[in-house]
């Protein structure tokens, strides 16, 4: 991701607006990518405030880099997804240029920021931190969890009205950015 914008900020110009939603770690890149000239306004849905901070510590980080890839349960698709220690050693090259927190406070561009209070996947005090560095209003949705009521593969009709209600605000955001 830091290379690819490194080569987009050198060697392209964007004649266009480009408006950004991330949602969890989605939500967290795309912070880091606010200071683009190209971008225009940026929404977040349940976005990470770190990603230092989900790496494990101690014993179970070192036995990780012993064997070399470690597993994560998803805990809403129950997946056991790989992640390989290399993921780390990278991290910890570029720690810097992944700080959520420094990105957010050197931004300018307008961030409407999203998350649900029911969220067990992503804490609302993540919200509050990212809320405080951009010195942004946290909009919180009433009963909504970390995919705002969501679920996949989606086996109903309609949109959950908590993830209505993220769309029409993100919408709503960027029609006036």
């Amino acid at each position: 991701m830091t290379c690819l914008l490194k080569t987009l900020q050198t060697h392209i110009t964007i004649p266009y607006d480009i408006y950004l939603i991330g949602h969890s770690r989605g939500g967290g890149t795309v912070l880091l990518s606010g200071q683009h000239e190209g971008v225009k306004a940026i929404a977040t849905w349940a976005a990470i405030s770190s990603i230092g901070i989900r790496f494990p510590e101690g014993i179970e980080l070192a036995r990780w880099k012993n064997e070399g890839v470690r597993f994560v349960k998803n805990g809403r698709t129950h997946q056991e997804m790989p992640m390989n220690y290399g993921l780390y050693e990278d991290y910890l090259v570029h720690a810097a240029q992944l700080d959520i927190q420094a990105a957010c406070e050197q931004m300018t561009c307008p961030t409407l920021l999203i998350h649900g209070d029911q969220d067990t996947s992503v804490s609302l005090p993540e919200g509050e931190a990212l809320s405080d560095w951009l010195n942004s209003e946290l909009v919180v949705i009433k009963g909504a969890d970390h995919t705002f009521c969501s679920a996949q593969p989606w086996k109903n009709s309609e949109m959950p009205n908590e993830l209505l209600e993220v769309c029409e605000l993100t919408a709503d955001f960027f029609l006036t950015h």
